[in-house]
């Protein structure tokens, strides 16, 4: 199965932001799609965001979302929050329209019982995450995804969550680190940890201390056992994402049977801007 779209041309409409977040992109690998584009079953699309829009721009988004994703937006107490909400899942519907080659306001999400989203009938699997003012989000066909990143931010005590969430390897590794890289690795793993949760299904209801991940940024993500057997983790594999500075973020991607060890398919990376 192959999943397509066709671009549009848009040149001319970025909004500042935009322009400056294309410009870093295309430094960093992250380029607008060719047309047209498809998704084949062998292949990983990860798409980014910034959350950043003028008041027009968020009208606009929230056109095309439901009434009950309204009202979620507006639940949040912050007129930020309501904003990086109604973007985020905007810009999914955008994304998902061209694959579908639909309208925005014409994708139907089924929910789960934990209400994780996904599409009615159709093996195309997707996740999101967004963080500060920025958006990330994966599609496979055929095959579990999930995606987390994390903005880098001072913490009071994030050994004591270490301590309470992660397995008692993993607080050991990241107790013997000097103090200056534990905070980057206390994201490492747990950007690591929420990508496979994600990509399950559970979130949060999955024990963060019933499987291990690699800790520290500057090696490669990795899941190495769940409840202590490595075997089970060689049908995952992570790998960290390149995101801008201040950012950690990685993706979980189910592998097939008979599937070789690491990312044995490729990963197309596409920026998305406010007019496309």
């Amino acid at each position: 199965m192959q999943v397509h779209f066709l671009e549009k041309e848009y040149a001319g409409l970025f909004s500042r932001v935009d322009f400056c977040y294309f410009l870093f992109m295309k430094k960093n690998g992250w380029s607008v799609p060719n047309n047209p584009i498809a998704l084949p079953n062998q292949q990983i699309h990860l798409w980014r965001a910034p959350l950043e829009c003028s008041e027009q721009e968020l009208a606009d988004f929230r056109k095309v979302l439901s009434p009950d994703e309204i009202k979620r937006a507006d639940r949040y107490i912050f007129p930020k929050d309501q904003r990086k909400f109604a973007k985020a899942r905007g810009v999914l519907r955008h994304i998902l329209a061209r694959y579908l080659r639909c309208h925005p306001t014409e994708v139907q999400f089924s929910y789960s019982e934990r209400g994780k989203p996904s599409l009615m009938n159709l093996p195309l699997y997707f996740n999101v995450s967004h963080s500060h003012e920025l958006a990330l989000y994966g599609f496979s066909v055929e095959r579990k995804i999930g995606v987390d990143l994390e903005f880098i931010r001072e913490m009071s005590q994030p050994m004591d969550i270490a301590k309470r969430f992660f397995s008692k390897r993993e607080h050991r590794l990241l107790s013997e680190l000097p103090s200056s890289e534990q905070l980057r690795s206390f994201f490492a793993c747990w950007t690591r940890k929420e990508a496979y949760v994600k990509a399950i299904g559970l979130g949060l209801a999955q024990a963060l201390n019933a499987f291990e991940v690699s800790i520290t940024p500057d090696e490669p993500a990795a899941l190495l056992s769940i409840e202590d057997d490595p075997l089970a983790a060689k049908a995952w594999s992570l790998e960290n994402i390149l995101l801008p500075d201040g950012y950690l973020g990685c993706l979980a991607v189910q592998k097939l049977e008979g599937e070789a060890e690491g990312l044995p398919y490729p990963v197309s990376q596409y920026e998305f801007s406010v007019s496309s």
